[in-house]
């Protein structure tokens, strides 16, 4: 697993604290956060534990679209996926490592959750392609 930055309960982060801690990787979190609040979802931040540390996390309602951790060398960012959802995403034509997580995605309530670690262009064109797909769908 990635290790996490902001992973004391204090300072919340802010963008101007994900620009510093991130560097480079921060162009990945902020298309995100700019994707989905423009499509109307309110993101909070969200503190977990020591171990997992804050997330920022997209929500409308009680639904949630997409969580974001920024990590050294980048950002994970999971999804959690209706059947429906999982199934149109297994169908989308992207490499293997990206349709992995999707495809080994236990059923829990709230959905499949998958995760992807966003570190180069690739692996940020992957995931938004996914992420665009559900957010579609939703």
């Amino acid at each position: 697993m990635e290790e996490r930055i902001f992973v004391d309960k204090a300072p919340v982060p802010d963008a101007e604290l994900v620009r510093e801690r991130l560097g480079k990787a921060c162009t990945w979190f902020e298309r995100f956060v700019a994707f989905a609040e423009d499509l109307g979802w309110n993101g909070e931040w969200k503190y977990h534990n020591k171990r997992f540390g804050w997330t920022w996390k997209a929500v409308r309602k009680k639904d949630s679209l997409i969580w974001l951790a920024p990590v050294k060398g980048g950002v994970m960012i999971g999804l959690s996926f209706r059947k429906e959802e999982k199934e149109a995403a297994l169908s989308l034509d992207l490499p293997e490592s990206a349709r992995r997580p999707i495809r080994i995605a236990k059923e829990y309530p709230e959905g499949y959750p998958a995760q992807w670690f966003v570190h180069d262009g690739r692996s940020f064109d992957e995931t938004f392609t996914i992420a665009r797909l559900v957010a579609g769908m939703r």
